[in-house]
């Protein structure tokens, strides 16, 4: 998409949500509400299917430099395109209820280096617990973390990569929005007359201007189409959804893109991913909700007040508390 293409885009996100207060409490007789959709998506979170799909991600990111010493700008709103990388990686996502089992395993960049390595990102929660590890080709120590669900700040496993994130927006649309500190129950509705989507915007109370627009199917189970971010009126971020019909008849996640961008309407990363394989309804033991860590891995227990910092002898249960200042460093002697 070009750069007069996205502009267009985005005036027509504006006019809707200048036209939003004019249609909002207009429905006609018969029109799906915001309540309809939501209703549709509280039934569907209670039959969450039992699932294990594989898929393929490629992305492009966008380099931007300081225009006085080339090197990487802080400011993502300002500097010139320094040229872009290219990788692709694995996405496997295991779920049965609100179990998650999430590997992202591929090239992953680093846009200040412009260097591209290996890494692999393993997430998994169950029972109430969430735990995870990264290790990488740069590295010789894995370090991850784990809490309960509860404790305020630590992320939900979707959220920790934008992939597995918006395979959530497909099977679970409410947990997404919860994630993402979205209240779709106050969203409106911005086109009166709908063809084959509902358009709605949320007003983000966060203090920037923030707003969401979500395009959902006009029928249901009223499937997420598009989910976009605009701060000050500005596009940030865009993911699209497409789907397939399965043998069973339920309309499965097929492809996906996910687009990035500056203030000034320029792409800083654009990443497509397609599913390669899906099993539905298959048996997916507990031993695979469960993470098996590296031996002599640095992992940070996230309470309620404060953390704990731990390594990893010969397993998970056998753990040892680290100092602070030895936490991240291949200097403990027991480690190696």
């Amino acid at each position: 998409m070009n750069l007069q293409s996205r502009f267009v885009n985005q005036v027509a996100i504006l006019i809707c949500l200048s036209v939003s207060v004019c249609t909002q409490g207009n429905s006609k007789a018969g029109d799906i509400t915001v309540a309809d959709i939501v209703d549709a998506w509280e039934n569907r979170d209670k039959t969450i299917p039992t699932f294990e799909c594989e898929c393929k991600i490629t992305k492009e990111i966008t380099r931007f430099l300081h225009e006085r010493s080339g090197g990487a700008f802080d400011d993502p709103n300002k500097g010139e395109p320094g040229g872009t990388m290219q990788i692709s990686k694995g996405l496997t996502v295991k779920l049965r209820g609100k179990d998650i089992f999430i590997l992202e395993k591929g090239e992953h960049c680093d846009i200040d280096n412009f260097e591209i390595f290996d890494q692999s990102v393993h997430i998994a929660s169950s029972d109430g617990r969430i735990e995870y590890f990264v290790t990488s080709s740069r590295s010789q120590l894995a370090m991850g973390g784990f809490a309960n669900v509860k404790v305020p700040g630590f992320p939900l496993p979707s959220a920790m990569t934008s992939e597995s994130s918006i395979i959530q927006l497909w099977y679970d649309p409410l947990e997404f929005f919860a994630v993402h500190n979205v209240d779709i129950r106050k969203a409106r509705r911005v086109n009166e007359n709908p063809g084959t989507s509902i358009d709605l915007v949320v007003t983000l109370q966060n203090g920037r201007a923030a707003s969401v627009v979500v395009s959902v199917s006009s029928r249901p189970p009223y499937l997420p189409l598009e989910y976009k971010t605009l701060v000050k009126n500005s596009l940030l971020s865009n993911y699209e959804l497409e789907y397939q019909t399965s043998k069973s008849g339920d309309e499965i996640l097929s492809s996906w893109a996910i687009q990035q961008f500056r203030g000034d309407g320029s792409i800083t990363s654009e990443s497509r991913g397609k599913v390669q394989s899906f099993q539905q309804g298959k048996q997916i033991e507990d031993k695979e909700f469960e993470l098996s860590y590296p031996i002599g891995a640095h992992l940070i227990e996230y309470l309620n007040r404060g953390q704990r910092k731990y390594w990893v002898q010969e397993s998970f249960e056998e753990k040892q508390e680290i100092e602070k200042h030895n936490f991240g460093r291949k200097q403990v002697p027991e480690l190696f």
